[in-house]
């Protein structure tokens, strides 16, 4: 539904819903990005009751990102965010012309890449939003979640949650520090957060971790 504008729903059953707000800047932003001329002219049409699983699937991805308990989960929800913007703008809109879409080819050149990499690394015990990321390399956040995973294979969420766990390992690996004391230094809400992601991307804990790595 748009902003600002009243609806109604009379239920029959009880109904669990998700409620999910895209601010007016971030519509704004990602219409500016994606479409030729004014921002503005582009609305969103009221959809009530109709089904989208491209939405359905972005609002519940959202709905999971909100209720982490992490510092990484603002960054997801950054680019879920612009997700949902584009694609409910293209509801209305249509898709994106071709050269909005594609225009400029390759983004993240090398020199990009480097500057991206060297950001992350040197804030990886704070959180980093889309907007950080994009700051960092000169770009919109709109277009660096269109092109991030084009040309990456990965998104911005993953690409900083893979290089906090790399820093962890190898301080893991190479000092005595606490674990706990690793996980804030590295970005992680807490110990705890550092193992769920440390189990699920090398199958172990981070103490069984150090302990392999230092027998």
């Amino acid at each position: 539904m748009p902003g600002g504008q009243d609806f109604w729903v009379h239920l029959t059953q009880p109904l669990a819903s998700l409620h999910l707000y895209v601010r007016n800047r971030i519509l704004r932003e990602v219409a500016a990005d994606l479409y030729p001329g004014d921002p503005d002219r582009i609305a969103i049409e009221p959809r009530l009751g109709e089904t989208d699983p491209v939405v359905e699937s972005l609002a519940r991805a959202a709905g999971h990102a909100i209720a982490e308990d992490d510092a990484g989960s603002g960054l997801l929800a950054d680019h879920l965010g612009r997700a949902l913007a584009a694609r409910l703008l293209a509801r209305g809109a249509g898709p994106p012309p071709e050269a909005a879409s594609l225009r400029g080819g390759s983004v993240l050149g090398p020199a990009r890449h480097r500057r991206l990499r060297d950001f992350v690394d040197m804030h990886l015990a704070y959180p980093i939003g889309l907007a950080d990321l994009a700051a960092a390399i000169g770009l919109t956040p709109t277009r660096l979640a269109r092109s991030f995973k084009r040309e990456t294979g990965t998104t911005p969420y993953q690409y900083v949650l893979l290089a906090r766990i790399a820093r962890a390992r190898d301080l893991l690996r190479t000092t005595d520090r606490p674990i706990a004391d690793i996980a804030a230094g590295c970005g992680f809400s807490h110990q705890e957060h550092l193992t769920r992601m440390f189990r699920r991307e090398h199958g172990t804990t981070p103490a069984a971790y150090r302990r392999l790595a230092r027998s």
